[in-house]
């Protein structure tokens, strides 16, 4: 009988999540179209930033915001959609870290910008 372990039991925990479609831009490994043709508007706007910088641990599993802008102690979490497991997260994320800047920047925002075209 197989026996899927969860929280911190996973051997996935902590690990950034195998979904999704990446590949890499500036020898990092990101995990959507979107996350790197934000990475590619923040450099052609002198924008520095940090891919996935931290991870936040919570009692069943963790969350890591795709960027950081240090300039504006801003954090980015680019999404197509919305999973149910990564809500929850998020969700978490701006209960327990309230005091963090968090922006979700969804495909209406990034045409806004200019991002996707």
């Amino acid at each position: 009988m197989f026996c899927a372990h969860k929280g911190r039991l996973s051997s996935n925990f902590g690990k950034p999540a195998h979904h999704g479609k990446g590949a890499y831009y500036k020898r990092i490994f990101m995990r959507s179209s979107y996350e790197i043709k934000f990475a590619f508007f923040l450099d052609c706007n002198n924008i520095k930033y940090k891919y996935e910088p931290e991870r936040f641990y919570f009692k069943d599993c963790t969350y890591c915001p795709d960027f950081y802008i240090p300039e504006w102690n801003l954090y980015i979490e680019i999404k197509g959609w919305w999973r149910f497991q990564d809500k929850k997260r998020f969700n978490l994320f701006k209960k327990c870290y309230s005091t963090k800047n968090i922006k979700v920047l969804m495909k209406p925002e990034l045409e806004e910008l200019g991002v996707l075209t």
